[in-house]
């Protein structure tokens, strides 16, 4: 199976929606907080690293997917090695045989944002922060991880930030964050692609293999910890092409979603605790269904993706800009409603996360196989792609997920042979009613594995368009004790404004469509929309946002 490639950020350009909520991400991660001197914590507290790392990757992310200036960036990079222990990472300097599993997760932050760094400056900074924590925090822990405790821990909520517990387990300095440690599998695979080495190799393969041998749900680990794990072993699998690795991510990832994901395919923050949802785990989920698709070609992968994305990656957003947690509908409740806490808006980790999450979104929206150009995403923008040595340029206009209408045009190329262009049609569609037109002339639709492709040599002025309806759906939903449904405009959940009381669905209620994928309920006057505007209204709204998403059936309270 040939590799699918992703395209340079410098070749992405975006508009419309994502690139909005791109450039208020960005503003929020400018904002004081996130500046020097006061992005710097102390270094004898609770995840050393992990507010630093998180930060600068959002910053160096943002900035190539917007291709805007990252003011302060550059201060924190020249201050970043005041703020290391003599040693060269972040936190206390452990003792030889201890280790603290939040103080390897922050550092993984560390290193996630100093080669996303390095791979974008080339700079000698970046490259030296890397080897330095690589030799001097994870060499030496190698064959800890072989023991990393696999016994249930108290179900202490350390609260949404997470806490060290009091006591420890052998080698060990435990989290409520349970599993944390093995975030560091992100940060060692990522050094790992840039600084190869047999030591750290030895490293990735012990906690690879102790990952395997846990189980999440018996644990109760945190998802965003298991799947940053996920991500990580995806990542080396990409290096070592070892298949067994590919197997232990997608029965991670098919763990989650059976167990831990909530209506709204955001997710529980630890197995079997559905206390709320985390911006974090939903991002990471993200990233992970799309790669699997990638690497699999399995069509439910990028169904996935694109449910998370609008249904939970966009709800989570804030109207500042940042992201939040929210409830974790289905379990068991029917209502959706940002957390009215602290957590309201995450600042000190899911706001950073949301930077890479929308960078992501924009850089898989085009993909490259050998000679097919793969459009997987549907967003506004123009993309520069590179075919060898040659280049096409084509502007993308759409309206999805509100309809299903798709316009592309060849803006320029110097490529002289054929090129396929392969577009995605999202699960739901009617296969038969998919319409592609070159020029407005219409073009057979064969569609395979869910995409429809088009193959020609393209010329500047071409102008390639896809329509597919977006069909109002009825879905049953088994995600609460009882039986009950959601409603869905294609890709969109929709959700009723939930101040009152709750709506229960007859079977012969019926649906007014309106603009915008919202809708009319005829029974009950209620209204229907989608969960991706909640950043497009004011903070004091959106505290007090509350929508129905989940209706119990009268047909099946009759039973």
């Amino acid at each position: 199976m040939s590799t699918i490639e992703s395209l340079s950020f410098s070749d992405i350009f975006v508009g419309g929606d994502l690139s909005q909520r791109i450039e208020r991400n960005f503003d929020r991660l400018e904002s004081s907080i996130y500046r020097s001197p006061d992005i710097f914590k102390p270094n004898d507290g609770e995840w050393p690293g992990d507010y630093e790392g998180r930060t600068i990757l959002a910053l160096v992310l943002l900035a190539q997917a917007s291709h805007r200036p990252p003011l302060y960036l550059s201060e924190i990079m020249r201050h970043l090695a005041d703020h290391v222990n003599p040693q060269g990472y972040f936190g206390s300097i452990r003792t030889m045989g201890s280790v603290d599993e939040q103080q390897l997760a922050g550092n993984s932050w560390v290193l996630r944002a100093m080669v996303e760094h390095y791979r974008w400056k080339h700079d000698s900074l970046s490259r030296q922060i890397i080897q330095t924590i690589v030799e001097n925090l994870l060499v030496p822990i190698g064959g800890l991880f072989s023991v990393y405790p696999s016994d249930e821990r108290p179900m202490i909520e350390g609260g949404p930030a997470g806490q060290l517990l009091d006591q420890h387990r052998g080698a060990w300095s435990l989290s409520t964050d349970i599993g944390c440690a093995f975030i560091m599998l992100d940060g060692a695979t990522a050094a790992y692609s840039i600084l190869p080495s047999p030591r750290l190799k030895r490293v990735i393969e012990e906690m690879v293999r102790r990952f395997a041998e846990l189980d999440p749900q018996v644990l109760s680990m945190q998802t965003h910890a298991t799947l940053s794990a996920a991500r990580g072993i995806t990542r080396y699998y990409e290096i070592d092409g070892n298949a067994s690795l590919l197997s232990v991510v997608e029965r991670t990832y098919q763990l989650y979603t059976r167990n831990a994901m909530t209506a709204n395919y955001a997710n529980y923050n630890w197995f079997g605790r559905p206390r709320w949802t985390e911006a974090c785990a939903v991002i990471d989920s993200f990233i992970l269904a799309t790669e699997l698709w990638k690497h699999t070609r399995r069509a439910q992968y990028l169904d996935d993706a694109h449910k998370i994305y609008f249904n939970a990656m966009c709800h989570a957003q804030r109207p500042n800009g940042g992201f939040g947690c929210d409830s974790c509908v289905g379990a068991p409740g029917n209502n959706l409603e940002p957390l009215s806490s602290a957590a309201f808006e995450a600042s000190w980790c899911c706001t950073m996360r949301g930077g890479e999450g929308l960078a992501r979104a924009a850089q898989y929206i085009w993909l490259v196989e050998a000679d097919k150009i793969i459009l997987g995403f549907y967003h506004n923008g123009i993309a520069r792609i590179l075919m060898g040595a040659d280049h096409i340029t084509i502007r993308q206009v759409t309206r999805y997920p509100v309809q299903g209408a798709i316009r592309l045009e060849i803006l320029d190329t110097s490529v002289v042979e054929d090129t396929t262009l392969s577009l995605y049609i999202p699960e739901w569609v009617d296969n038969h009613q998919v319409c592609l037109t070159i020029h407005g002339v219409r073009q057979t639709a064969q569609v395979t594995d869910h995409f429809v492709a088009v193959t020609k040599r393209f010329q500047p002025g071409d102008i390639v368009e896809l329509a597919f309806p977006i069909p109002l759906r009825r879905v049953e939903s088994v995600a609460n004790s009882e039986n009950s449904y959601s409603l869905w405009h294609g890709t969109l959940m929709l959700g009723a404004e939930s101040r009152s009381q709750e709506v229960t669905l007859s079977p012969s209620e019926t649906f007014t469509p309106l603009e915008n994928a919202f809708y009319r309920m005829k029974e009950s006057h209620r209204l229907l929309s989608p969960l991706t505007d909640l950043y497009l209204t004011t903070t004091e709204t959106a505290v007090t946002d509350r929508r129905q998403v989940l209706f119990p059936s009268t047909e099946m309270h009759s039973r």
